[in-house]
């Protein structure tokens, strides 16, 4: 009844919003001068830096739309656009494939640092867009398009708290970057440490630990367990990109280092009272390289990069047998190279047989030690592969090339990709599927997957670490208990295999409108499935009882969760929603730049190459130089250096560029899961997540959950609103257990996020002309303070389900200065 009222309630909203822009789509009166907010520029060439292929973007955003999000970097933008972004075709935690200029790139670290001034435009589009570059289509794509030109140095301090106390923290951010087509230069430097949250802190008591002697009586005992570890970490990246050879060649060095401290409760040996601690201590270092040119009708990418790793985590260990030191170190190296040629075969009377082939080679190495209560272990993996992909998008009709011209654009996709891997045999993948626009503004996708996968080398190989007074549930005796918590790899892991099916439309129902409604039903089987060892549940202990010990009364003391194979996982979902945006009160002219006029037909930025010529041309048809939003003044506006929002520095605050328009924007996305469960073992038992059973110590998967943003700006000002809605799950004791149930209930979460562009002040410019390009901005993270509610049978809260250990920041604030120095 909930999910039904969920969707009604969902689909009234888009009902509402499609009405009202319907009636205000109707022509207005003669007499009343229309205001142009943007200019789009509808060609048959492919917009400037647009991916390849006939797939069009699900979502794209101009610079206005990106501006009003009120972030500082790419990577921020990222976080901002995670519910756009979400896929859940692939194994979970990997986010999308991206893109610069339609481009491929060495990783994340090549764009993670660019201020988001410097960006023209983000495109997002489906999973299987990422054949074409190469990649498995289990991710979704999302293509920055860059400004030609932009220079600044920024500088950034940031400083917040949890507003029940406790969790200081602090950032300082100074980076520089240089955008001159397809030169660039991006320098960052970055420091942040956060101090460590007690039990103390939000008035829990720990509980003494299995196998402990009695702790000693100290004052507020909770001062000596943290929910929270302090931590620091600072990183150094530098990116260098330069025309050559006819291309585009690009370095990226990465140079990150870390340190968490956490304490794990009272030393009963030590006088005066001192606690157990556990550190880890990391640094990682990254080397990669990309270089990509066009050949007649082809495009090249050479992509690599070396990446190292090194891991040390120093501990305490208490138990019944004495105090031990535990230690567990870890390294790891990768390295890759892959070459991708993308381009037209020969031409059909649909169009024109694209492909994409790519070939590439890939090294592990993996290394660890541990030594636990005096035992010393130690393993070594070593890893190489050849890898080969293909992908074919072959033209079916054809209303442009006017080819069964009924039918709109149809076109069917097959690919194939195979991975010779050392240690493990060759994995296969095999895809097929169709692309479909039978109107203007509708895309209709079918695409099926098979693939295997390996497990990887961490997987196999990470340390054991061995972490005491981890506070679990024990689902069997229904009570909480503290338990040494065993982590690593687990070299018994074999490979799953998938078949992956995806149904998927998109309509944009209103040229003139920046209205998108999504849906994608996603069906998975998968075999031999690996999973993070789940809760201590009754059903979990009997399949594996050699993960459980307990001691002589029956009481828990010691939980492997080691990662697993199950063996079989079935998945089904259907997500969908809108995006919707708009400009809001006056809109800067088109025609107009903060800048020095421009002649007519001269490039829209100073020094860009000529629309068309490679990466970041002069125009684009959404947010490029005619865009109204971020058209002329949000580059060089013809020669003159860049303002802070994208106007040009000439203008009055900011110029008369994108930087004073106004924009709402407002999406809502609707996930509902009809099927997850696992079969453990064949012939059972069978973990069903939605009717009783838990997949961590959070309960179950929530049947519904809902994503909501909503985001305004004008004159400078913006607030963004970003909401989840997650529906209750209830959790099975088990047969033979004291517990009736445990009941997770519903959660809401609302963050807020406020920002003010002084730039756009022009009365507060006048009297301190030294806040020009400065952003203030004010974060609240868990707006309510809301937290899931557990209740057992009796309606009694356990121990380890207190709030605050399930949510130990609760409400935290954050306020952040940013100037840019152009």
């Amino acid at each position: 009844m909930r999910r039904d009222l969920i969707s009604t309630l969902g689909g009234g909203v888009a009902a509402a919003l499609l009405m009202g822009e319907v009636a205000s789509a109707a022509p207005a009166p003669p007499s009343v001068p229309a205001s142009v907010a943007e200019v789009v520029v509808t060609a048959t060439r492919p917009e400037p830096g647009a991916v390849i292929g006939d797939v069009p973007p699900e979502l794209q955003l101009t610079t206005a739309d990106i501006q009003a999000y009120g972030v500082a970097s790419l990577s921020e933008l990222l976080d901002e656009l995670a519910p756009q972004t979400r896929s859940d075709r692939g194994r979970g935690g990997g986010g999308p494939v991206l893109l610069i200029n339609g481009r491929r790139i060495s990783g994340f670290n090549e764009i993670r640092d660019l201020p988001t001034e410097a960006i023209l435009r983000v495109d997002i589009l489906p999973e299987e867009v990422a054949l074409k570059y190469g990649y498995a289509a289990d991710q979704r794509v999302v293509n920055f398009v860059l400004k030609p030109q932009f220079r600044a140095i920024t500088a950034q301090a940031t400083a917040g708290v949890a507003t029940e106390g406790g969790l200081p923290s602090g950032q300082g951010e100074g980076g520089l970057v240089n955008i001159a087509g397809d030169n660039r230069v991006n320098l960052d430097l970055k420091y942040s440490a956060a101090g460590a949250l007690t039990e103390a802190e939000r008035g829990l008591i720990p509980l003494t630990f299995p196998g402990a002697p009695a702790a000693p009586a100290v004052a507020e005992p909770g001062r000596y367990r943290t929910l929270t570890p302090a931590t620091q970490s600072a990183s150094a990246n530098a990116v260098y990109s330069r025309g050559l050879f006819g291309g585009s060649a690009t370095l990226n060095a990465t140079l990150e280092a870390s340190r968490s401290d956490a304490r794990l409760g009272v030393d009963p040996a030590a006088a005066p009272a001192a606690a157990l601690t556990q550190r880890t201590d990391g640094w990682t270092g990254h080397l990669g390289g990309s270089f990509n040119r066009d050949i007649a009708r082809w495009r090249l990418s050479l992509t690599s990069a070396y990446d190292h790793a090194d891991s040390k985590t120093d501990g305490d260990a208490l138990v019944a047998a004495g105090r031990f030191q535990n230690s567990a170190h870890s390294r790891s190296d990768t390295a890759n190279a892959q070459l991708l040629a993308s381009g037209p075969l020969f031409a059909l009377p649909a169009g024109q047989l694209r492909t994409s082939l790519k070939v590439g080679a890939t090294g592990n190495w993996f290394s660890s030690d541990s030594l636990r209560q005096g035992r010393a272990q130690s393993a070594d993996f070593s890893r190489g592969g050849m890898n080969a992909q293909a992908n074919f998008d072959l033209p079916l009709a054809s209303r442009r090339g006017n080819f069964l011209p009924r039918l709109g654009e149809l076109s069917a996709n097959l690919n194939g990709a195979v991975e010779q891997v050392s240690d493990y045999g060759t994995l296969k993948t095999l895809g097929y599927g169709l692309n479909w626009r039978p109107v203007t503004g509708l895309t209709l996708i079918a695409s099926h997957t098979h693939d295997e996968n390996a497990p990887t080398v961490q997987q196999l190989g990470n340390p054991l670490v061995a972490t005491p007074g981890a506070r679990i549930f024990d689902y069997a005796a229904g009570a909480t208990v503290d338990v040494v918590r065993l982590s690593g790899g687990n070299a018994a892991l074999v490979g799953d295999d998938r078949d992956v099916l995806k149904l998927g439309v998109t309509w944009k129902p209103f040229s003139a409108r920046d209205l998108t409604f999504s849906a994608n039903y996603i069906d998975s089987d998968i075999k031999n499935p690996i999973v993070t060892f789940p809760a201590a549940t009754a059903q979990i202990e009997a399949a594996f009882p050699d993960r459980f010990q307990r001691d002589g009364s029956g009481k828990l003391i010691q939980v492997d969760y080691r990662p697993v194979n199950f063996a079989s996982e079935q998945r089904r979902e259907l997500r969908w929603g809108f995006n919707y945006s708009r400009p809001i009160g006056p809109q800067a002219p088109a025609s107009r730049s903060g800048g020095r006029a421009r002649p007519p037909g001269a490039p829209a930025f100073g020094g860009s190459p000529p629309e068309g010529a490679g990466p970041g041309g002069a125009m684009s048809g959404s947010g490029g130089a005619m865009s109204g939003s971020g058209g002329d003044g949000a580059g060089q506006g013809g020669g003159g250096p860049p303002a802070f929002a994208g106007g040009g520095r000439g203008g009055r605050g900011g110029g008369r560029g994108g930087g004073q328009d106004g924009r709402l924007r407002l999406s809502l996305y609707h996930t509902v899961y009809f099927a997850d469960r696992f079969v453990v073992r064949s012939g059972g038992p069978v973990l069903d997540l939605l009717r009783g059973a838990a997949s961590g110590n959070s309960g179950g998967q929530a049947r519904n959950e809902l994503e909501a943003q909503l985001g305004v700006s004008a004159k400078g000002l913006g607030a963004q609103f970003s909401g989840t809605w997650n529906q209750g799950t209830t959790v099975l004791g088990g047969a033979g257990s004291p517990l009736g149930a445990l009941r997770f209930s519903d959660v809401a979460k609302l963050n807020v996020r406020l920002f003010a562009d002084l730039s756009q002040r022009p009365d507060l410019l006048q009297r301190a002309p030294w806040l020009s390009n400065t952003r203030v901005t004010l974060s609240v993270s868990n707006l309510f303070d809301t937290r899931v509610r557990v209740r057992d049978a009796s309606g009694v809260t356990p121990v380890s389900y207190q709030p605050a250990y399930l949510d130990p920041a609760g409400r935290t604030v954050r306020l952040s200065v940013r100037k840019l120095f152009l």
